[in-house]
C-alpha cells in the first residue's frame, strides 16, 4: 500500500489523498466495518460480489482509494428526510479548473472509491461523516455508487 496528495485543479480545496491498494484489503479493513446510511438500499453484499471477481481473476486485485479533501472536509445540506444529503459529488469549476469528483484526472478510467469527509453543520466541520462513492469502469458507462446521497441512489 502506498499513498499520496495530489491537488486537482487550482484550488487547495481540491486537494486529496490518494491511496493505491488492494481491493481484498480495502474490503477487510474499511468495506466489512462500513456502517451503511439505514435507508440505502445498498451495502457489503456488492462489494462481496467484486470480491467474487478478483478471486476469479476476471479483475485485478487493486484499487485506488482517494480521500476527498481530507485537509478541508466538504458541508453538503441534508434532504427532508434527515437521512441522506441532497447530492454528494462537486462537479467542474471554471475558476479553478477543477474536472469535478466524476472526472478525477488519472482516475475516471480507474477502479476507484473515494471517501467523502463531510459535514452537515456548516459550524461543526470536525463532526463529519465518511460517505463513500465507488467507479468501477466495467463499461463506457461508468457503473457509480454513492452511500447516504438522495440523488444516486434513485438512478
Amino acid at each position: 500500500m502506498n499513498g499520496g496528495e495530489k491537488q486537482f485543479g487550482t484550488s487547495a480545496h481540491q486537494t486529496h489523498y490518494i491511496i493505491e491498494m488492494k481491493y481484498t484489503e480495502f474490503l477487510e479493513v474499511f468495506l466489512r466495518k462500513y456502517v451503511y446510511p439505514r435507508e440505502t438500499t445498498f451495502g457489503v453484499r456488492g462489494f462481496e460480489r467484486i470480491l467474487e471477481s478478483v478471486q476469479s481473476g476476471a479483475m485485478e486485485d487493486h484499487v485506488s482509494i482517494v480521500i476527498m479533501r481530507y485537509k478541508t472536509k466538504q458541508y453538503r445540506a441534508l434532504s427532508a428526510s434527515k437521512y441522506t444529503i441532497k447530492e454528494l459529488p462537486q462537479s467542474w469549476n471554471e475558476g479553478t479548473q477543477y474536472s469535478g469528483d466524476k472526472y478525477l484526472e488519472g482516475l475516471r478510467e480507474k477502479f476507484h472509491f473515494q471517501i467523502h469527509l463531510v459535514y452537515v453543520e456548516e459550524d461543526k466541520i470536525d463532526e463529519y461523516m465518511p460517505m463513500l462513492a465507488m467507479n468501477n469502469p466495467i463499461t463506457e458507462y461508468s457503473a457509480r455508487y454513492v452511500t447516504g446521497d438522495s440523488f444516486y441512489e434513485t438512478i
